[in-house]
């Protein structure tokens, strides 16, 4: 057997700041909103998924983008 394997997945291959992160959640909820998510709460959305990956950020943050979000989806 092999003794240089990779038996786990890896975690945070690329350092990434945490306004990329941020950047990274608000498309990710734009592009579920483009899938047909039309009725959630977007501003909340935002804030719920940077709260389980650990990137703070603010209500009103959220809810900036949330209108970023929401203009570009017209």
């Amino acid at each position: 057997m092999p003794e240089n394997t990779q038996d786990e997945p890896l975690q945070d291959i690329h350092p990434t700041t945490t306004d990329d992160k941020a950047a990274g959640i608000v498309q990710q909820v734009a592009a579920d909103i483009q899938l047909g998510n039309a009725d959630v709460d977007v501003a909340a959305e935002i804030l719920q998924r940077a709260k389980e990956s650990g990137v703070e950020m603010t209500a009103d943050e959220a809810s900036t983008h949330a209108a970023k979000i929401s203009g570009d989806s017209k």
